[in-house]
């Protein structure tokens, strides 16, 4: 199965020429097994029949499949991306590939104020500050990505459209500082648990229009995406993710990714 979808995949990024390594190539993230570091998932260690070691093993023998076929970096990169909190008895470090079998570093985490009996309000710092201080300590040659993310509007006090806003606000500012590093973030914008969404949810403090369709949307976040800290998007560009965009070395990628998160790369 790995096999035929890596082969799908080099295909997808051949481009509309069917050829690899001419100038229509076609580029992609693989976040492959996230969250290992919880016990939701089938691929992480909480059964009692699987280690970490598995894990690593799984991971490197799937991305050596993607090698075989001549998916490399220039194309295809891997994203090792943990929960932003250890849940179970494995800690997220237990699961690292190493450095020569990831190009990325990412956590997922979110703010899920009152929105569950066991939750409360927290700052994006208070989401993501001590996973990212682990995983710094792991490597702080790789870039890194906040890979889900999302804030609920639920408070002490009731839902409170303001506090989700001033949220979204504050955790632009948070992943574009020099303390965070941040270089790809992605908002997971579906209202499912709570109201994760940004765009099109059920709540906002602004509208969009489109046709006879109009959207709840948050300002905070039409304008965190627009910030001068991000690369936007660019009509004029056929291929956004350049060299600099793509492995992060040096700007943020702004962009829209699947239907239910939207992805943006910070500068």
């Amino acid at each position: 199965y790995v096999n035929a979808w890596a082969d799908r995949m080099k295909a997808f990024v051949s481009g509309p020429d069917g050829m690899l390594g001419t100038g229509d190539d076609r580029r992609v993230y693989i976040r492959l097994a996230h969250e290992m570091n919880g016990n939701w998932y089938p691929w992480s260690a909480t059964d009692g029949s699987a280690m970490p070691a598995h894990y690593i093993e799984m991971w490197r023998r799937v991305r050596a499949i993607f090698t075989g076929k001549q998916l490399d970096a220039r194309t295809v990169q891997w994203i090792w991306a943990v929960n932003h909190e250890d849940v179970g008895p494995w800690r997220a470090e237990d699961y690292y590939p190493g450095p020569e079998h990831i190009d990325w570093i990412g956590i997922d985490g979110y703010n899920w104020g009152t929105s569950q009996s066991w939750s409360s309000w927290r700052t994006p710092h208070e989401v993501f500050g001590g996973m990212i201080e682990r995983l710094r300590a792991l490597t702080a040659a790789k870039p890194l990505a906040l890979t889900e993310t999302a804030s609920s509007s639920a408070t002490p006090g009731g839902p409170n459209v303001a506090a989700k806003s001033q949220w979204i606000s504050g955790f632009f500012a948070y992943a574009a500082s020099d303390a965070t590093g941040a270089r790809m973030v992605v908002w997971f914008n579906e209202d499912k648990e709570t109201d994760w969404a940004v765009f099109g949810g059920s709540a906002g403090d602004e509208t969009y229009r489109s046709g006879r369709t109009s959207y709840k949307a948050y300002k905070a976040f039409r304008l965190g995406v627009h910030a001068p800290a991000l690369v936007g998007p660019s009509a004029g560009n056929p291929r956004l993710l350049g060299d600099a965009e793509f492995a992060s070395s040096s700007t943020r990628y702004s962009g829209r990714n699947a239907n239910r998160l939207i992805a943006s790369l910070v500068a």
